[in-house]
């Protein structure tokens, strides 16, 4: 979805972009109609409750970017779960050679 927000942002006459909203030539899969990436990301904003013209809403970069990391929240949080605590940053105060050495004094 980010990337389909840099899409609509380009010129029209680019040939990534007439991909975004072309129709698919061909005949259909059986049934069901053939699907746009634009139906796609139709798709993925409705599951949050977000309707109109995403197009325009993209052109709008923050309001884009809060939209696709809540879509991305939604599919990829039951896939990953919480985020775990960060790790202190820098050496740890023990490093292994000195846990080794406390082992082998046991």
């Amino acid at each position: 979805m980010r990337w389909a927000g840099h899409v609509a942002r380009m010129d029209g006459t680019r040939g990534v972009h007439r991909v975004l909203i072309g129709t698919p030539e061909g005949k259909r899969p059986l049934g069901r109609p053939r699907r746009r990436w634009e139906n796609n990301v139709r798709r993925d904003l409705w599951e949050i409750r977000v309707e109109g013209d995403w197009i325009l809403l993209a052109q709008d970069r923050v309001r884009w970017r809060a939209l696709v990391n809540s879509v991305m929240n939604l599919r990829l949080g039951p896939l990953f779960g919480k985020p775990e605590e960060k790790r202190p940053l820098g050496r740890s105060r023990r490093r292994w050679e000195d846990n080794l050495r406390r082992d082998l004094r046991r």
